[in-house]
């Protein structure tokens, strides 16, 4: 699906996603996937894409955005269970 949107992305065209995220990747029920900070950023970087913004809905349901996107948890995802990940892209 992502390779989709990106296709349809002129160069240096924003792209604005969101998915469940945790700190371990895997497959809910009826295939919904959960995705993990890290392996976000390695799909993201497959696809020529540039994260330019990063905030995210916690599992207290409260919205968080980390203060410098070089320092985003890529190792523990926040230790988020189920997470909404809100990502602002820029096709390279």
């Amino acid at each position: 699906a992502l390779r989709n949107l990106v296709a349809r992305l002129s160069t240096s065209g924003v792209l604005y996603l969101s998915f469940p995220i945790s700190k371990q990747s895997r497959i809910e029920f009826n295939a919904h996937r959960v995705i993990s900070i890290s392996e976000s950023l390695d799909i993201f970087a497959q696809m020529d894409l540039e994260v330019i913004n990063f905030v995210y809905v916690d599992d207290d349901g409260l919205l968080q955005q980390p203060s410098n996107l070089s320092e985003l948890d890529s190792l523990n995802t926040y230790n988020l269970n189920y997470g909404c990940g809100i990502w602002t892209l820029v096709h390279k």
